[in-house]
């Protein structure tokens, strides 16, 4: 599941001034500056790496910042299809089926079963 986190309020997009008008600890503060970094927008991964934290500890501000309404956290699902040892093979040397219709064809159309086998 890629996570991404956005800034929810447009002051921050363009200033980190002062944040005593907001109650935050040190970890949420290097999550919003690292958000900043990427211009209010970024994977949690990079998060981490700009940040210095564990992408477990991110997570955690992040959770925090959303509930204060200074970020958003969006969620999206990815799935990967990987070959097989079988796949890859016939991904080579292509399926049965059209190794079959390409024997066929270069036969003229017609052959006994015995032939193509």
């Amino acid at each position: 599941m890629l996570k991404t986190l956005e800034t929810q309020r447009s002051w921050f997009r363009g200033y980190l001034g002062e944040w005593d008008a907001v109650d935050l600890r040190e970890n949420e503060r290097r999550v919003l500056i690292a958000l900043k970094a990427l211009n209010g927008r970024g994977l949690v991964d990079k998060i981490a790496d700009i940040s210095g934290l564990a992408h477990s500890t991110v997570m955690r501000a992040a959770l925090s910042l959303e509930a204060k309404s200074l970020v958003r956290i969006h969620e999206r699902r990815a799935t990967r299809v990987l070959l097989n040892e079988e796949g890859m093979q016939y991904s080579e040397s292509g399926l049965p089926e059209r190794r079959l219709v390409k024997t066929l064809m270069e036969m003229g159309g017609e052959a006994p079963i015995g032939d193509l086998l």
